[in-house]
């Protein structure tokens, strides 16, 4: 049995574009909604006109600057520290590299989280599963802003 789209063949549906379509993240003060923002094509194909003669390198790094300076790629927002606030707690303030559209979003605590300290040898395949000396697991949580709990625990 053949199924029949009107105006859909397999053929149709593999063609070139004649266009690039682009959209950059951005995100709100409060940090949570992406944004679509159009690229400037115009202002890409330009600026690119600037790249040509470079190699290597330099091309590739021409046309990241034409692609973040027209608005085709954004750049990473730059944060502070991570602070402690009583009744916010942990979080840190980010803004674009100019300065602007600036927010405050959680974040880890600078000693927060597990290490292991592993220290054991074991056999080679297929005996693997034979080991001996130490593993410890040490995790670490702040309690509030002031009090850093951790605890230890065998691997």
């Amino acid at each position: 049995m053949n199924m029949k789209i009107p105006g859909f063949t397999a053929e149709s549906s593999i063609y070139r574009t004649r266009g690039y379509y682009q959209a950059t993240p951005g995100f709100n003060a409060d940090g949570s909604v992406v944004q679509p923002q159009a690229c400037d094509l115009a202002c890409l194909g330009e600026c690119r006109e600037g790249c040509v003669g470079l190699i290597g390198r330099e091309h590739a790094q021409c046309i990241r600057f034409c692609r973040i300076e027209c608005g085709c790629i954004s750049q990473p927002p730059v944060c502070g520290p991570c602070r402690c606030d009583a009744q916010t707690g942990w979080s840190q303030r980010c803004c674009r590299p100019d300065g602007t559209n600036c927010s405050e979003r959680p974040c880890t605590p600078p000693g927060e989280g597990c290490t292991v300290q592993d220290n054991r040898t074991c056999l080679p395949w297929p005996f693997d599963s034979i080991c001996w000396g130490s593993c410890e697991r040490t995790c670490c949580h702040w309690s509030g802003c002031d009090q850093l709990l951790c605890g230890v625990s065998e691997c």
